[in-house]
């Protein structure tokens, strides 16, 4: 039986293509806990017959702080695997993914002066080293 396998290429491309809502949501979810915080330390819930709204928000505030754990978790991934890059590769990944626009491949050649055969190399050079990186895989 053959295995398998996630093509790691599409991974890692969705991963970058996803940081900028990855840390837009971490923001979100950082202010919706805080929030919760000032509502639970002011004075109109702190009566006792308000418990009810208190083990609400309580509860809330814990299933939110685990969503953000994990949302933290991604992105620090990502931010390591971008961290091993060199400049130009962070370039190169950061057009094609996370601040795509519409003519990202032709103002890369203008900006680094590179043909698109050139930058499709170092493009898919570059994933792959991000990808060794964000999984912590060696090379060995």
């Amino acid at each position: 039986m053959e295995g398998f396998f996630l093509d790691y290429k599409l991974l890692a491309k969705e991963s970058l293509s996803g940081y900028r809502v990855l840390s837009a949501a971490i923001e979100n979810l950082t202010q919706s806990i805080g929030d919760i915080d000032r509502r639970l330390a002011s004075q109109e819930l702190s009566q006792k017959e308000h418990l009810e709204e208190r083990i609400s928000l309580c509860a809330q505030r814990a299933h939110l702080e685990s969503i953000l754990a994990y949302r933290r978790s991604g992105k620090e991934r990502i931010d390591r695997g971008l961290a091993v890059l060199t400049p130009e590769q962070r370039t190169i990944l950061d057009r094609f993914y996370i601040h795509r626009t519409d003519h990202y491949l032709d103002d890369l050649m203008d900006e680094l002066g590179y043909e698109r055969r050139s930058i499709y190399y170092r493009h898919n050079t570059a994933l792959r080293d991000f990808t060794v990186a964000m999984y912590g895989l060696s090379e060995d």
